[in-house]
């Protein structure tokens, strides 16, 4: 059973729980048409339970729940229309808009470009740990391909710390991203290679402790 079914059931389905439902399972006509035919519900914030892992409850719009998952990008057009500035919005407890949201869950690049394209600004958005979409975009190498539109959305991303002192560059080197992102984020940002966490940590010496297969290739991109 669903979180969305199990909170239903017991507590009685209303409307923008329905839509809720729509999305969760993937049925995304079904969920562009209620969209369309209930505008005011894409407005409303609902609680959800386990939206985050170890977190009971988290107010968020319908375009939060849909960014977890694969959305068309046809459906997030839809939203767009009816509630731009729902994709600036942010959740209750990490301060995170749809985009933070759908970089942390991979969200499919085709969809993911549209996202970016329909809200730059959201690119510019810290959470509560002072991190924008590119660190989270950063932390997993399935998302290279999208590190160079959140870029052109905010170039200036490449030098933004999070609050334990982390730079895009630092998340990319620690985890593994490819040789192309990281040339990438070194041609945005030259003197990023040379930044330091809040406890020391360059871009080089997270590097040494990647397990990726290119490691040397990184290490000696970020020690020129």
């Amino acid at each position: 059973m669903s979180f969305l079914s199990f909170y239903n059931d017991h507590h009685g389905a209303r409307a923008d729980e329905e839509l809720l439902n729509f999305i969760e399972e993937d049925r995304w006509n079904e969920a562009d048409f209620f969209a369309r035919t209930n505008p005011l519900e894409i407005k409303w914030t609902t609680n959800v339970p386990q939206f985050y892992e170890g977190v009971k409850k988290v107010k968020v719009l319908a375009i939060h729940v849909a960014c977890k998952r694969q959305p068309p990008p046809s459906f997030l057009s839809t939203l767009y229309q009816i509630n731009s500035k729902g994709f600036v919005k942010v959740d209750s407890v990490y301060k995170r808009t749809p985009l933070h949201v759908a970089c942390m869950n991979v969200m499919e690049p085709t969809s993911l470009i549209k996202l970016i394209e329909l809200c730059p600004k959201a690119a510019k958005v810290k959470d509560a740990l002072g991190r924008l979409p590119m660190h989270y975009a950063c932390k997993n190498p399935k998302m290279d391909s999208i590190v160079g539109d959140l870029l052109k959305a905010h170039p200036g991303a490449a030098l933004v710390k999070d609050q334990q002192g982390f730079l895009p560059i630092h998340v990319a080197c620690r985890v593994g991203q490819s040789v192309d992102t990281i040339r990438l984020l070194i041609s945005t940002a030259p003197e990023s290679k040379k930044k330091k966490t809040k406890k020391g940590s360059t871009p080089y010496m997270c590097a040494k402790n990647m397990k990726a297969a290119h490691r040397e290739q990184v290490m000696e991109l970020v020690s020129q």
